[in-house]
């Protein structure tokens, strides 16, 4: 058996009822209790309690079926905090295999349901084995909590050779694929996550917009603090998922001062496009800015949030084909309290302004009231998680 080490260190007692793995070291072996080891003690502590502050990444395989619902197949947890280290022991748990599809995360050969490291200061991976996998759409769920905001992580697939962002404090990333009749579709080392710090980049993004603009889109952006920038690169996409380059402004301050960016999209897709920026450093290291929609579709007025629920004290007002003007935003809680007043200049058409909430907003629903300079007033319900 493993040594007393591995142990869990909470309680050495098997409560009736209470279920337990025995790991060997070696092939075969006989595991044997004496009558004397029996108790009548009820131990309070039979699991061990978790660290409420601990980083956290769930990882979920799902079956993706042809109406587009899922059914859970496995899943795996990974744990951050620096009660914990990098080696194999009591905090890791290890990985029985089922049946069918087995998803794993995998360290010094050793397959695992929850690994506990240190808090990530720098680069980490956590590496994922996939096995027993068939011809058939799959869907693997990523859903982080707790992390600090100078780490992101990136979904990377060896066989497709794509890098997707993950949300690390909030929403799920849902990324489809997959397996056929090329081996290296289920090969089992084809997902890794992969995380940065991004500690020395020098930018703060204060906001970020895009609007239409006759026939074409206009973004613009504002960072605070800018030193040691390389570039922007301006990323758009047709889904809000699969971004390419459009454009490169080259930072122009690196003085340590706020600094104003726009950029001219003259040939935007059909419907919904989306825009990003790409923060380029001196040193190589990246940063991504808030996602921010344009509909150039003829339709209706109105005016929409998203995300909603709010996940990261950020969210994007929406404003689909609204005559030009200032539009006034007010945030209210249960009490009628006044917690966000700002003014949104639009030029007209659809565009999307980024909206900071402050930190210190509790969880709970608020009503959002957006007036025009006509004194056309709309309320939208706003969601904190």
């Amino acid at each position: 058996l493993l040594p007393p080490p591995i142990t869990s260190g909470v309680a050495t007692v098997i409560n009736s009822g209470q279920a337990f793995f025995v790991e060997p070291t070696t092939a075969g072996g006989t595991l044997n209790f004496q009558e004397f080891v029996k108790t009548t003690s009820l131990p309070n502590n039979v699991f061990r309690l978790g660290n409420g502050t601990d980083e956290k990444l769930w990882i979920n395989l799902n079956f993706l079926n042809a109406d587009n619902t899922t059914n859970l197949v496995d899943g795996v947890e990974a744990k951050y905090s620096n009660n914990y280290t990098a080696v194999l022991d009591k905090d890791d748990v290890s990985k029985p295999n089922n049946f069918n599809e087995n998803l794993a995360i995998t360290r010094n050969a050793r397959n695992l349901m929850v690994e506990a490291r240190p808090l990530i200061d720098g680069a980490d991976t956590t590496y994922l084995s996939m096995t027993n996998v068939t011809e058939r759409s799959y869907q693997l769920q990523l859903k982080g909590a707790n992390f600090s905001p100078l780490v992101s992580a990136y979904l990377e697939d060896k066989y497709l050779r794509t890098s997707t962002q993950i949300d690390l404090n909030g929403n799920i990333a849902s990324v489809d694929f997959t397996v056929n009749g090329d081996g290296a579709s289920k090969d089992a080392n084809r997902f890794k996550v992969v995380f940065r710090t991004n500690s020395t980049l020098p930018v703060n993004f204060t906001s970020i917009s895009a609007y239409q603009k006759n026939a074409g889109v206009q973004v613009e952006w504002k960072v605070a603090v800018e030193t040691n920038t390389k570039a922007y690169e301006i990323e758009r996409s047709v889904d809000g998922i699969n971004f390419m380059k459009g454009g490169v402004e080259l930072a122009k301050n690196n003085n340590s001062m706020a600094a104003d960016y726009n950029w001219f999209d003259a040939q935007p897709f059909s419907g919904v496009n989306f825009y990003r920026i790409k923060v380029i450093a001196a040193t190589g290291e990246i940063k991504y800015s808030e996602v921010v929609r344009v509909n150039l579709g003829k339709g209706k007025e109105s005016i929409s949030i998203y995300p909603n629920p709010v996940t990261s004290n950020t969210f994007n007002l929406q404003l689909n084909n609204k005559t030009k003007g200032t539009y006034q935003l007010r945030l209210l809680n249960g009490s009628g309290q006044t917690l966000l007043n700002k003014l949104v200049v639009h030029g007209g058409g659809s565009a999307t302004e980024s909206v900071r909430l402050s930190a210190r907003l509790s969880h709970g629903v608020y009503q959002l009231e957006v007036t025009g300079e006509d004194g056309t007033k709309e309320t939208i319900q706003l969601i904190t998680n």
